[in-house]
């Protein structure tokens, strides 16, 4: 099943409305190639090929497989990621692996998490935005490591 965000009002006492986003959910059996651009969290369960922009957090359920360009605030890898990820904030949680290039604020591998690929320190946060025909994280790279081992 796979649910893509939209916008709703709830109402908030008297007349007033307040604005709640629902999050882009990839289901466990669902396939997607292509490309999604999110004010939501996007929660990924099943596969997914492409790339994705989102102003929040990007989670990869243990059962997740993406392969793309991914861009985000913040990004929790539980299931398999390869491509390329620029996120202020990345976690690889136990089990979770990651293949490919990535530009971070803060990193953090649990143990038996997986690195493999090349890091990039980023000095300041990247901005995901959705002006323009192609959203893209602003990326102000200076400092570069390589790694290609499994961290703690």
């Amino acid at each position: 099943m796979a649910i893509f965000s939209t916008e709703r009002e709830t109402s908030a006492g008297n007349n007033s409305h307040q604005s709640e986003l629902t999050p882009t959910v990839i289901g466990n059996r669902d396939t997607v190639v292509g490309e999604i651009r999110a004010e939501s969290d996007v929660f990924i369960d099943g596969k997914f090929k492409g790339d994705i922009y989102s102003k929040k957090t990007i989670s990869v359920i243990t059962g997740g497989n993406i392969d793309g360009t991914f861009n985000s605030d913040k990004m929790v890898i539980s299931g398999k990621v390869q491509g390329v990820v620029r996120a202020n904030h990345v976690v690889i949680k136990s089990g979770g692996y990651f293949e490919g290039e990535m530009a971070y604020r803060i990193l953090i591998i649990e143990e038996n998490g997986w690195f493999e690929g090349n890091c990039t320190l980023l000095k300041e946060d990247i901005i995901v935005e959705d002006s323009g025909p192609s959203p893209v994280a602003k990326k102000p790279m200076k400092n570069t490591s390589n790694s290609s081992s499994e961290e703690s």
